[in-house]
């Protein structure tokens, strides 16, 4: 066993060998871990200043994507790719963008609901492709396709540039929609969504691992790292503005307490008269910086 090139453990053959190697000079770099005839070995755990990075009692099998900035689920297991709770929905954490074509595979527990869903970002449309075979939304139920179960891989193929979308079931499709069938017109409130109605396995994969019935001219669920920056970048530029509003907001509260201030102290007016008009200022002064600190 190496640790930044140097070795630190040998391999005994025929010798079980378990326990810690640590390092405290500089910083972890490498790991190389060899093998030679019976002398084998594998690493259980990495830890760093008391924080586990690896651990073998918890399995991820998540592909790293590193130029992409794939959506995964708000909340589940390995790397927040599978639901397991329930009753309850899970979102992926993509909010949709206006165009695009965009294609994810779910693999079905026995009891999956899986589709589009605004009603997470405040909105109240939604449509699901449910597993007796009919399409769910707000106003109600609709024969669709194929009844499906466990084990079963949902795609979703959405086209947001000509606002349909298609469910195939293990690479079959179910048919085209349109987003108006479910009244979804704002694409900047779209999610991706899975509902099980019990605590069972339902496996998102929106592109980050192979899938299983890809689907020609859709990418998969996920912005590039630049749009990501810029995404972000936006949203730094946008509350820079609210604060240095808020800064010049401030600066004229505080001219105005000391103008009206000054303008008790020269009128010369009583004591009792200066408290008074200082405890209405402060109670004015209070509520607007109370409704700043909201905006």
């Amino acid at each position: 066993m190496k640790i930044n090139g140097k070795d630190v453990k040998p391999l005994l053959p025929g010798a079980v060998q378990k326990g810690w190697v640590y390092i405290s000079d500089g910083y972890f770099q490498s790991f190389e871990l060899n093998h030679s005839g019976d002398a084998w070995g594998y690493v259980s755990q990495i830890e760093v200043n008391g924080k586990v990075l690896i651990d073998k009692n918890i399995q991820d099998t998540v592909l790293d994507t590193p130029m992409d900035n794939y959506a995964v689920l708000e909340t589940g297991s390995n790397g927040n790719l599978v639901h397991n709770n329930g009753p309850a929905n899970a979102y992926g954490t993509q909010v949709l963008t206006a165009s695009g074509k965009f294609y994810w595979e779910v693999t079905a527990s026995s009891a999956s609901f899986i589709g589009i869903d605004t009603r997470n970002q405040g909105g109240s449309d939604y449509i699901h492709y449910n597993n007796n075979g009919d399409v769910q939304t707000a106003s109600g139920l609709t024969s669709y396709g194929a009844s499906f179960g466990a084990g079963d891989v949902i795609g979703v193929a959405l086209d947001l540039d000509n606002e349909t979308v298609t469910w195939f079931k293990n690479g079959l499709s179910q048919g085209l929609k349109d987003l108006s069938f479910a009244g979804l017109s704002n694409a900047s409130k779209m999610q991706a969504q899975i509902y099980q109605s019990t605590a069972s396995n339902s496996v998102a994969n929106f592109g980050q691992q192979p899938l299983v019935h890809p689907q020609a001219g859709y990418s998969g669920l996920y912005q590039t790292w630049a749009q990501y920056a810029r995404t972000a970048l936006g949203y730094a530029v946008d509350r820079i503005a609210k604060l240095e509003q808020r800064n010049v907001q401030l600066e004229s509260l505080v001219e105005e307490a000391r103008t009206r201030l000054a303008a008790l102290e020269l009128n010369e007016v009583s004591d009792d008269a200066v408290d008074t008009a200082l405890i209405t200022l402060i109670g004015s002064i209070n509520d607007r910086l109370t409704t700043l600190e909201n905006a």
